[in-house]
C-alpha cells in the first residue's frame, strides 16, 4: 500500500536578498504608499539586478554578433558571385548555348514574319486553298473518267 508522507507546511517563501532589501527600504520609508513602492522597487531590483543585467549585455552581444555574421555572408556571397564552381560554369555554358540558339530561331522566326508583312489575311489563303483542292479533285475525277 502507499505510504503516507507528512509534508510540513513552511510558512517561508524563498526570496532573493535585493527584494528583501528593497521591502526593508520601503518599510522604513513608511507612509500609506509604502506596498506599492515596495512593489516598484522590487521590479527595478529584479529587472535591472545583475542577472538581469548580465542577460541583457549578453544578449546585445549575441545580436551583434548575429549582424556582424550576415555582414560576412553578404560579402562572401558578393565575392563569390564573381566566381562560379566547375560544375555551375559547365551548366551555366550549356544554358548560355541553349539560349543562343533560341535567339537565333526567334530572328529567323522574325524574318519570316516579315516577308509576310503586316497585311496578311490568313482566311484569303484558306479560301484559295480551298479552291485549289475542289480544282485538284475536279482534275483528278475528270481524269479518272
Amino acid at each position: 500500500m502507499e505510504e503516507e508522507v507528512d509534508v510540513e507546511p513552511s510558512s517561508e517563501v524563498v526570496v532573493s536578498e535585493e527584494i528583501n532589501q528593497v521591502t526593508n527600504a520601503a518599510a522604513e520609508v513608511g507612509g500609506e504608499y509604502a506596498p506599492v513602492l515596495a512593489i516598484i522597487l522590487a521590479l527595478l531590483a529584479v529587472l535591472g539586478g545583475k542577472k538581469a543585467w548580465s542577460f541583457y549585455s549578453e544578449r546585445a552581444e549575441q545580436k551583434h554578433e548575429l549582424e556582424l555574421k550576415k555582414l560576412e555572408m553578404q560579402r562572401d556571397m558578393a565575392g563569390a558571385g564573381a566566381v562560379s564552381p566547375p560544375p555551375c560554369q559547365a551548366v551555366q555554358a550549356k544554358l548560355e548555348a541553349s539560349l543562343e540558339e533560341t535567339r537565333a530561331k526567334v530572328a529567323s522566326l522574325e524574318k519570316r514574319l516579315l516577308v509576310i508583312g503586316d497585311d496578311f489575311d490568313s482566311e484569303d489563303i484558306e479560301r484559295k486553298v480551298k479552291r485549289l483542292q475542289k480544282a485538284v479533285r475536279e482534275l483528278q475525277d475528270d481524269s479518272s473518267v
